[in-house]
């Protein structure tokens, strides 16, 4: 029941932050409290659950306060929306691929250590931005 509590704590915060600040910035946040309090077993574990969770609750319930607001681009936006599909075939299938020809072990350290990477450089971005407006 402890991982349960957790996880609505988690979708509040992530669901609150991410229709502030955007989409990513609310998965950013779940997926950080997901992984460091160990509430899912593996990194690829996550994705699945990620994907699941962000499809409709996170994304299309921000959309809708956004469109009364007509803050979206959605020209753009359909654009965004097929490299997202190419690149989560491309992606999803060679996330696979890396576990079962590397190993799973190697696997999710190789995707815990690109992640970092990926949120230390947002993480320099944001702050350097925050201070430079």
């Amino acid at each position: 029941m402890f991982h349960e509590l957790i996880s609505v704590m988690l979708g509040f915060f992530s669901g609150a932050y991410g229709s502030f600040f955007g989409t990513s910035g609310g998965a950013a946040v779940l997926i950080f409290g997901l992984i460091a309090l160990s509430i899912v077993p593996t990194p690829t574990t996550l994705t699945g659950t990620m994907l699941f969770v962000s499809s409709v609750p996170l994304g299309l319930v921000g959309l809708y306060e956004y469109h009364k607001n007509k803050s979206v681009d959605y020209y753009i936006g359909l654009f965004v929306i097929l490299g997202i599909i190419l690149g989560a075939l491309l992606g999803s299938k060679y996330s696979f691929l890396l576990n079962k020809r590397m190993g799973e072990d190697f696997g999710n350290k190789l995707k815990h250590s690109v992640t970092g990477v990926v949120y230390l450089l947002l993480s320099f971005y944001y702050f350097y931005t925050g201070f430079h407006v």
